[in-house]
């Protein structure tokens, strides 16, 4: 099935790898399927996680309860769930964008939405061994670094800053949890100056290693777009 794939950025979107502002989208509406993709980025992704035995009848009722106790509720706010039921948790996520996605919604039949962070997990826990579920990552991606520390394989805290400066600041005002465990810290070997990147805490179980992740998230972006628009239907 032909689908488009769009890149959502905080005041602009890029499609077919040409950036334009939202108010040109009815200029290019014409050139897009109805059946559509949208990766967002420049957003924070937030997480809970909770321990709980549920039916499965029940889980949307658990869901909303959570939503409505825990989480801000908006028009802009995007949810999304995942249930493992082998581990009894829930996971609960939040970005922004809902209002952009509502515009470029328009004449199309079906739509999914990616956060940048879970192709980044992805490709991360692709190319790691399988018994690697805690780790962290800095990624460098369209002007913005994205750091992930992931526990058990599931999010536990992420950042989003287009300095890097800051971003390390940000990682650094919350403790690493000594769990024993060497800590990996993975970093986009594009991204420049990673002498400054100097790290608190547990340092000396991090280890540092370069990774090529920008790369393989264009080539997964873009390269599952060439398949998708090749397709004869």
């Amino acid at each position: 099935m032909k689908k488009s794939i769009l890149i959502v950025k905080k005041n602009s979107f890029i499609y077919k790898q040409k950036e334009y502002l939202f108010e040109q989208f009815e200029e290019v509406e014409k050139l897009m399927s109805k059946n559509r993709e949208f990766i967002i980025v420049e957003e924070e992704l937030y997480s809970k996680h909770f321990t709980e035995n549920i039916k499965k009848s029940h889980i949307y009722a658990y869901i909303e309860y959570k939503l409505s106790k825990e989480f801000h509720k908006n028009n802009d706010i995007l949810y999304h769930y995942q249930y493992d039921r082998k581990k009894s948790l829930i996971s609960i996520y939040s970005i922004k964008g809902g209002n952009r996605l509502e515009a470029l919604s328009k004449g199309s039949n079906n739509i999914e939405v990616i956060p940048i962070q879970f192709l980044i997990k992805e490709i991360i826990t692709e190319i790691l061994e399988k018994n690697k579920s805690d780790f962290s990552c800095i990624v460098y991606f369209y002007g913005f670094y994205y750091y992930l520390e992931l526990e058990d394989n599931n999010f536990h805290r992420t950042f989003v800053e287009n300095d890097l400066d800051i971003l390390i600041n940000r990682i650094n005002s919350f403790g690493r949890v000594d769990n024993g465990k060497e800590n990996i810290f993975y970093i986009d070997r594009n991204i420049k100056n990673k002498e400054i990147i100097t790290l608190n805490d547990v340092n000396k179980k991090i280890k540092l290693i370069n990774i090529n992740c920008e790369d393989l998230l264009y080539e997964k972006i873009y390269k599952k777009q060439e398949l998708y628009t090749k397709k004869v239907l």
